[in-house]
């Protein structure tokens, strides 16, 4: 190397760091932006957070109500953080914003030690803040940020080098125990964390059985405590089972249409949830719709493989894909579902392949052209993606906004009105009534208790009604108003803030 290509890589090197710096800025930003925009809790959140404000602490290591399954450490911490700002969602998405947090930082950190090529670095930190699903998982009151902070944390202190091999096992072990009680997708990480070291053991000729056995039991053991304390005849997991049934379990048989349609839907769910559209419970955009960004992250994936296999990179290769094909492996057995938020843990895999696909291209580019070095290049990948971003996706991102809905009932209700809540919105209703965010008055309000989805039911509970009734939905559900069309009855009021409607009708 000449001293024009060590200035050049070194003026790079810097360049990277302002930009990495710039564009993890962003993400702040923007997630800090999400988070105080404080949209309205969806279903399933409310589920959670009413099993976390009715339960003693104690009481959350028992199985939840509300067909809910979450870690218990999790739940502790929810629990305080509920306690530090009560009757808040903003205390609630308290600690999922804190685990984008440390998983931004940590991410940064990983990308450095994987790629020695600015180039790769800047996209993977860029494709990371642009991703529109983290952004909106970053304040869900759920588990699944958490599930994406486990798995970086351990890749990180899995592939750092440390002055002593003994502090690396440590810290592992302590992680990974930790992370048991943390995260239900641990044992998947720990598992690839695992063929990893033995791997790397084996390709070194070092010795393994004193360091490697020893770490192994410590995470064999807190899995073991886990499993049969918390997940072994989990009262709730027939009904999980029934739930997940559709489409969340991969068909055993691999030559079957089944098996070919379940693989094409999660492919294209796997490159959405990387592409430009965040995989909301409500979508914003069918799964075939093609968007540019998702194209562009097929093509950089396909040829990452590519460089990786030629690279004889399997180091890289075991680490990316031995999470999915396990997680794979578990949905088949039904021990573990392949579906939508289940598998956020897996985008900073995909991020890692397209960020060495993107190096390949650039690499054979720079090759055939002659061209030894382009600062230009580094703007450019963030800027593409933040323009993509913005074209593609609405921000901030709303899901179930039935406050907006509570607030508009609350302007233009009479006192004699009597409102009507779907049992599908009934838990998010409940939240809001209990945290003291609307104060309906209870003779007013029909809560449905079971879902109708036929007119002869519906007819039994609009008879004991009269005069003026609010109909309150979420978007998927809105069964009754096909029976009022057929009754050639319009609504007095239609109000449709984003996944959440509003009907009055006079009822004679």
């Amino acid at each position: 190397m000449d001293y024009r290509q060590e200035i050049g890589m070194k003026k790079e090197n810097s360049l990277e760091k302002i930009l990495t710096n710039l564009v993890a800025f962003i993400g702040v930003f923007l997630v800090s932006y999400q988070f105080i925009f404080n949209r309205s809790l969806w279903r399933d959140e409310a589920k959670l957070a009413l099993n976390i404000l009715h339960k003693s602490p104690i009481e959350l290591f028992s199985p939840l109500e509300n067909l809910q399954v979450a870690p218990v450490l999790f739940l502790q911490i929810e629990k305080l953080f509920s306690t530090l700002l009560p009757n808040s969602e903003l205390g609630l998405r308290l600690f999922p914003l804190m685990c984008y947090f440390l998983a931004l930082f940590l991410f940064i950190k990983l990308s450095r030690l994987l790629f020695a090529h600015s180039y790769a670095t800047v996209l993977s930190i860029s494709l990371f803040v642009f991703n529109a699903t983290l952004i909106y998982y970053s304040s869900e009151l759920k588990q699944y940020m958490t599930d994406v902070l486990v798995l970086i944390a351990i890749y990180y202190f899995l592939l750092k080098a440390y002055k002593n091999e003994k502090t690396k096992y440590y810290v592992l072990a302590a992680m990974g125990a930790l992370s048991i009680f943390l995260s239900n997708i641990t044992p998947i990480v720990l598992l690839t964390a695992g063929l990893y070291l033995v791997y790397d053991h084996f390709k070194g000729k070092k010795k393994w059985i004193s360091s490697l056995v020893p770490l192994f039991l410590v995470w064999g053991t807190t899995f073991t405590v886990y499993f049969f304390a918390f997940v072994h005849n989990h009262p709730l997991r027939s009904r999980m089972m029934n739930f997940w049934s559709h489409g969340g379990f991969m068909p055993k048989h691999l030559f079957s249409a089944e098996f070919k349609q379940f693989f094409l839907e999660k492919l294209a769910m796997v490159i959405k949830m990387n592409g430009s559209t965040a995989m909301l419970p409500v979508f914003h955009r069918a799964l075939n719709e093609i968007i540019v960004l998702d194209v562009i992250l097929c093509i950089l994936l396909v040829f990452g493989f590519v460089y990786l296999i030629k690279k004889r990179r399997f180091d890289v290769l075991l680490l990316t894909a031995v999470p999915f094909i396990v997680h794979l492996l578990l949905s088949a057995l039904k021990a573990y579902p392949f579906e939508t938020r289940l598998v956020l843990y897996t985008i900073p895999l995909v991020i890692v392949v397209a960020s060495f696909g993107f190096r390949f291209l650039v690499e054979t580019a720079f090759s055939f052209f002659k061209i030894e070095r382009s600062s230009f290049l580094l703007f450019v990948t963030p800027v593409v993606l933040a323009f993509l971003f913005v074209n593609a996706q609405v921000f901030p991102i709303e899901n179930m906004e039935l406050k907006k809905s509570l607030k508009y009932l609350e302007e233009n209700m009479f006192q004699d009105d009597k409102v009507f809540v779907s049992a599908a919105t009934k838990p998010v209703f409940e939240y809001y009534l209990e945290t003291s965010f609307t104060d309906l008055n209870a003779e007013n309000l029909i809560l449905e208790r079971k879902v109708i989805r036929d007119s002869i039911h519906f007819l039994n509970v609009l008879e004991p009604l009269a005069g003026r009734v609010w109909f309150v939905f979420d978007s998927d559900f809105q069964y009754p108003v096909s029976y009022f069309e057929s009754q050639n009855k319009k609504p007095l009021v239609l109000f449709k803030p984003h996944g959440s409607v509003l009907y009055l009708y006079d009822i004679r």
